[in-house]
């Protein structure tokens, strides 16, 4: 689990929200981490607003290890709102599309979800999301 706040510091909590170690920034004015995903203690994956890239990220030496090359948001997406990682794939959730890609940061594909203001999971490969549906009687 995690807290990331202020655009550069990191916090890695247990599930009790305890400090599992003491707080990380990123000191780098180059990025501006949106969606994160902490992969490990001590890589993590974000979406850079800046420089609308996913970035794979060691934040123990505070450098990035990987860029992508330019996320194309479509569907009148307008920003990047979670990461989730499972086995060589990086998923990208914005309001309307998924994008997928490899743990080398290339463009896999990208599949269009009205999954916008709906609560979502990610379960491994999956995700699992409420469609309202508007009914009238």
């Amino acid at each position: 689990m995690y807290i990331y706040s202020n655009f550069n510091r990191l916090d890695i909590l247990d599930e009790q929200l305890n400090p599992i170690q003491d707080p990380i920034t990123i000191s780098s004015t180059d990025f501006m981490p949106a969606a994160l995903k902490v992969v490990d203690n001590q890589f993590c994956w974000f979406y850079d607003i800046i420089g609308n890239k996913l970035v794979y990220y060691n934040y123990q030496l505070q450098k990035p290890i990987l860029n992508s090359k330019s996320v194309y948001l479509k569907n009148n997406d307008q920003s990047i709102e979670n990461i989730h990682v499972y086995k060589n794939l990086v998923f990208l959730k914005a309001p309307k599309t998924i994008y997928v890609y490899d743990d080398y940061g290339n463009f896999k594909t990208n599949f269009m979800l009205e999954t916008e203001n709906s609560p979502f999971h990610f379960y491994k490969n999956a995700l699992f999301y409420i469609k309202t549906i508007n009914c009238f009687l």
